[in-house]
């Protein structure tokens, strides 16, 4: 029986792979993330055991924060203010506001720390560094879906049913979550050299928080001002999200295309920016 020596093949018959670096204003290859979507699970179930260890309520935190905040609201806007909540119990209107609006800053404060919290995974193991905020951003994902049966929950206390407008829920969560990834992966992408960027963001999520629908209704803006508000493209997700979980207000068209257009451009952007500035996080550092 003959035996194959593997230093007799041939140059014609050896297959050349060339490893080299991309060029670091790109767009990253998302299909190398893919490939390393084992090491995503494995880090976004550490994440989630670490975040809720040593804690007396654990995962009851997830819901806690926006149940208590929806509290507030209801109390100075819904009973002190009397603001409109479209007929809707002002509990359920701002709850349901709550739980798809934290996906955003929830994303945006993880992700901007992706970085500089992995710096010692990073400066010693090669992997698509992209895989980090990825991980942090379905982190955000998960507290969400953990809200989810006590939004259930209300909607059968209140008498509110569901319709076929339901299923377009993953639609505007899945914009949400990139808008809020892209955002983060920007402020990571400054701090990097400008820790400044850390500080500004509670101040730009905090903005956003009351510019955007989260707890009052957009029938509360006047007409003549309503183009100019609905330029925040967070109206657009979130009275689209109120519209498919409790079927008020109309969905438009016009306003959803570009809430989908600037969460993807946001998200295109900040990982492109990422990718840049990745490659020099170790030395910086």
């Amino acid at each position: 029986m003959s035996t194959h020596n593997p230093l007799s093949i041939t140059p014609k018959e050896a297959k050349w792979r060339r490893i080299e670096a991309s060029r670091s204003w790109s767009i990253p290859s998302f299909t190398e993330v893919w490939r390393v979507r084992g090491l995503i699970v494995m880090l976004l179930l550490r994440d989630f055991r670490l975040r809720y260890r040593q804690t007396i309520l654990g995962i009851t935190w997830v819901v806690l924060q926006p149940i208590m905040m929806s509290l507030v609201y209801a109390v100075v806007f819904g009973l002190l203010a009397r603001l409109p909540s479209d007929n809707i119990p002002y509990l359920l209107f701002v709850y349901t506001g709550n739980v798809l609006w934290t996906i955003f800053p929830s994303a945006s404060a993880r992700v901007s720390s992706s970085l500089l919290s992995n710096l010692s995974l990073i400066s010693k193991v090669y992997f698509p560094r992209l895989a980090l905020p990825i991980t942090n951003a379905l982190g955000s994902l998960l507290d969400f879906l953990l809200m989810l049966p006590l939004l259930a929950a209300m909607l059968l206390l209140y008498h509110i049913p569901l319709t076929w407008h339901v299923i377009l829920l993953p639609v505007f969560v899945f914009f949400m979550l990139l808008a809020g990834a892209g955002l983060g992966m920007i402020i990571a992408s400054l701090g990097i050299r400008y820790r400044d960027a850390m500080q500004a963001l509670p101040i730009i999520l905090q903005i956003l928080t009351y510019a955007s629908p989260v707890s009052y209704s957009t029938s509360l803006i006047p007409a003549e001002l309503l183009p100019f508000y609905q330029l925040n493209p967070f109206v657009g997700i979130i009275t689209g999200f109120r519209w498919a979980v409790l079927g008020v207000g109309e969905l438009s068209p016009l306003l959803s295309v570009y809430s989908i257009v600037f969460c993807v451009g946001i998200f295109l952007i900040g990982s492109i920016l990422f990718r840049h500035a990745e490659r020099s996080a170790v030395d910086v550092l």
